[in-house]
């Protein structure tokens, strides 16, 4: 057993902070629809308001049925929640994210155990990987250009040569450097 399930839960104040709102208006619509929800339900329906506050598109989201979503109570007293949203990405088109958070009521309201990493950090080193490329195929070109349109000057044909042969090897390493 995870030791960490005996542990008392750490609250991330920011992203339980801004899923209140998100929470109150589920927690209403399920009170419409259903009537009182037990404390499972809770649980289910803040881990989804988290999840809105990660979403490039939050008002494109579709969360699987509650019953599709999964429950376990850790003996701690928080809830380890798993479930899925359908939901549009940067692009517009509509991707399917697997999410599993941990949740608890610490008597005050719901939190989120759980801490994330700005979705900008992770994605950061695309440029560095383009610009990466681009050198690799400047390097390429000028390769081609000196072996074929120079004619007899070799010294011009040298100074290319080691010019996109420097370009091609600091091309690699920026794009093996950057992330995706």
């Amino acid at each position: 057993m995870n030791n960490n399930q005996y542990q008392k839960p750490t609250p991330n104040y920011e992203i339980s902070s801004k899923a209140q709102f998100d929470f109150q208006q589920k927690l209403n619509d399920y009170r419409d629809n259903f009537g009182e929800p037990n404390e499972e339900t809770e649980a289910k329906l803040f881990a989804q308001a988290v999840e809105l506050q990660l979403l490039k598109s939050p008002a494109s989201a579709k969360f699987g049925a509650l019953e599709q979503t999964g429950v376990t109570k850790l003996t701690n007293g928080a809830y380890l929640i798993a479930g899925f949203v359908d939901s549009q990405n940067s692009y517009g088109a509509v991707v399917r994210t697997n999410f599993s958070l941990t949740v608890f009521n610490d008597g005050a309201g719901w939190k989120c155990a759980d801490q994330f990493v700005p979705t900008g950090t992770a994605s950061s080193g695309g440029g560095v990987r383009a610009f990466g490329i681009f050198l690799m195929l400047v390097s390429g070109a000028m390769d081609i250009v000196s072996m074929f349109f120079i004619g007899g000057d070799y010294e011009i044909f040298h100074v290319l040569l080691i010019i996109g042969s420097i370009s091609f090897f600091i091309g690699l390493i920026l794009t093996l450097v950057g992330k995706n």
